[in-house]
């Protein structure tokens, strides 16, 4: 059975490519940190570079990696974000708020004169007022059709006159370890609009365990891993194979060094296109994505002591993985201190485990649960219910 990545991961600096936060995930003796990397007003207002569709380096010959970035760099935006309280970018625009940084979008989809984007849904949080800047400095305003917190996925539309570039998405179960990628967006914000840099796919299938949006809560995800530079603002942003075509959307990293003082270089992670254009659909037909709860809130079983997993859970030793309920809700057979081992048949062997085998079920469904409430196993009947507000 495959050890959750949480198992090994806490020893490290987390870079999730967003807000500019830096929040302590509260393991004993962990060093996991979520940094959300969008840029900040200062840097923003005192940018007075203009947006372009160059690359940062010039490049001498016509080689796949050239060709590929024409194809997909018209398509790749900058996206603002502002919230309460200031200024636009430009003297003429007047959005309600403050820019409280800017991240990546790629335009994927044309309807008339209305372009659909695809960024990350940390990007355009809390946001009162979003632009999006094309790759010729052009701004627009931008509308929040729906976003999930879950994928961390969310898309906006715009309207032009002009005829916008939109980029194609890859097949990413086709996607191979060591097959040669781009990674492309405004790393630093919009003095570094239009950057490429060039990776291969380091693994096609990285179990990652990570945060479910402001719950607490933890998934199990699968996501490709490049070793492609990825900075601050490339969130959201495309990484593409050498046709130009999406393979995924960039969203997190890992940076700093390990708990034995190794220094960390070259670990970048992207949604997969698969996961994105299912979730883009959904979130272009209802604006969100709707999921099966349950009336319980459950942390990893690892975080409690061996000695009160024996004296207040009253485990027996043979007893190792699973889920703590520590609070419940109205409708529900689970009590706070049963311990969820497993959901269907299939072993809870953590937090992120469980909450992802949850949210593969239909809402409504009736799920089995095996669990030890005061020592003994026993199995009940739980029917989840559906919200796409519980994943915020």
């Amino acid at each position: 059975m495959k050890q959750p990545i949480s198992k090994w991961l806490r020893p490290f600096l987390l870079a999730i490519i967003g807000l500019g936060l830096a929040l302590g995930a509260g393991y004993a003796g962990a060093r996991l940190y979520l940094h959300a990397v969008l840029e900040s007003q200062t840097t923003l207002a005192d940018s007075t570079m203009t947006p372009t569709s160059q690359p940062v380096s010039a490049v001498t010959t016509d080689d796949s990696a050239a060709a590929a970035y024409r194809v997909i760099s018209p398509a790749v935006v900058t996206v603002v974000n502002y919230t309460a309280g200031s200024q636009a970018l430009y003297p003429y625009q007047q959005p309600s708020g403050q820019s409280s940084g800017a991240g990546s979008g790629v335009i994927y989809k044309r309807d008339d004169k209305t372009y659909f984007i695809v960024t990350n849904e940390h990007v355009i949080t809390d946001a009162t007022a979003i632009e999006v800047v094309l790759n010729d400095g052009t701004t627009h305003t931008a509308t929040l059709v729906g976003d999930d917190p879950l994928t961390d996925l969310a898309v906006l539309k715009i309207t032009s006159d002009s005829a916008l570039t939109t980029a194609q998405f890859a097949a990413s179960n086709a996607a191979a370890t060591g097959q040669s990628v781009l990674a492309v967006g405004s790393p630093l914000g919009l003095a570094f609009a239009a950057s490429a840099t060039k990776g291969v796919i380091s693994a096609t299938e990285r179990q990652m365990t990570l945060p479910v949006g402001n719950t607490g809560k933890e998934i199990q995800t699968t996501v490709l891993q490049t070793d492609a530079a990825i900075n601050s603002g490339n969130s959201g942003g495309p990484l593409v194979d050498m046709a130009g075509q999406i393979v995924g959307i960039n969203s997190m990293k890992l940076s700093g060094t390990s708990g034995g003082g190794a220094t960390i270089e070259g670990m970048s992670f992207a949604i997969p296109s698969a996961t994105v254009t299912e979730i883009v659909a959904q979130l272009e037909k209802d604006g969100e994505i709707e999921r099966p709860t349950l009336a319980a809130t459950a942390i990893d079983l690892s975080r409690i002591a061996r000695s009160q997993q024996r004296s207040v859970l009253a485990l027996p030793a043979s007893v190792t993985e699973g889920v703590v309920v520590v609070a419940v809700g109205s409708g529900t057979n689970l009590q706070t201190q049963d311990v969820i081992v497993s959901l269907n048949g299939e072993p809870v062997t953590s937090a992120g485990n469980f909450y992802q085998t949850l949210y593969a079920q239909k809402p409504g469904a009736t799920v089995k649960l095996t669990i030890y409430r005061a020592g003994k196993q026993v199995t009940i009947n739980e029917t989840l219910g559906t919200s796409a507000e519980a994943m915020r």
